[in-house]
């Protein structure tokens, strides 16, 4: 049962070290004007409110299938709903098993479903989990009737924000699209690959010489030892 570990990806991280103020300041100046005038372009425009469903669990575990249904409809009406890849709430392939999960995870206690709200119209949600302070993000969407004035971005900052406040340690906010992620981030940590195969399959064992292979490549191009090997020892 000895893995073959190869690198698969890599993910966009906030470290929430020090204080919203602070990262803030880090953020470029560019950034940090765009999200002033998104701010204030959305201001003009009604009452904008943040809602952060985070249940302890337990008697404490109430799912919000309402936020949850309000979720499913922003992504439905964005760029995502069209997706045939599964990277929506709603498309077919994962839309009962990530409702099943969001139960669950309501439950336990490691549910973080975020809202963001103009008057009483829902324009754009981050769906996350959380444990122990990390938060991983799931899925995000927005009304792409607001894309101009950054719906997205101005929910990413206040969920950032917030999380400052409640004493969260990072912000996992996921592999893919890195550089759309790039003035939020402030680390990008590998993904790796743990596989196991049969020792009696011929198949699952010419499967195990490649991946080494491919380790060994990976390790050799940043002059590191493989993985797998680093395991073992």
């Amino acid at each position: 049962m000895q893995p073959v570990v190869t690198a698969l990806d890599s993910a966009a991280v906030i470290e929430l070290d020090g204080t919203w103020d602070e990262y803030f300041s880090r953020r470029t100046a560019k950034w940090r004007n765009n999200y002033r005038r998104w701010s204030r372009r959305i201001d003009e425009l009604g009452k904008v409110t943040h809602v952060r469903h985070r249940p302890t669990g337990g008697t404490d575990g109430d799912p919000r299938w309402d936020l949850y249904d309000q979720c499913r409809e922003i992504a439905k009406a964005s760029w995502q709903g069209s997706s045939k890849t599964g990277t929506t709430l709603t498309h077919s392939s994962v839309a009962d098993f990530l409702r099943d999960v969001h139960e669950a995870a309501a439950h336990c206690g490691g549910l973080d479903l975020n809202l963001l709200y103009l008057d009483e119209r829902p324009i754009a949600f981050a769906y996350n989990y959380h444990f122990r302070g990390q938060v991983f993000g799931l899925r995000v969407g927005y009304d792409p009737e607001l894309k101009n004035i950054g719906a997205g971005n101005l929910l990413y900052a206040r969920v950032i924000e917030d999380s400052f406040r409640r004493g969260d340690w990072r912000y996992d906010i996921g592999p893919g699209t890195l550089d759309a992620k790039r003035q939020l981030w402030t680390d990008v940590l590998p993904i790796y690959r743990l596989s196991c195969f049969r020792s009696y399959s011929l198949r699952h064992q010419l499967l195990r010489l490649k991946r080494r292979r491919d380790a060994r490549k990976q390790a050799a191009a940043v002059g590191k030892t493989p993985a797998w090997q680093a395991v073992s020892s």
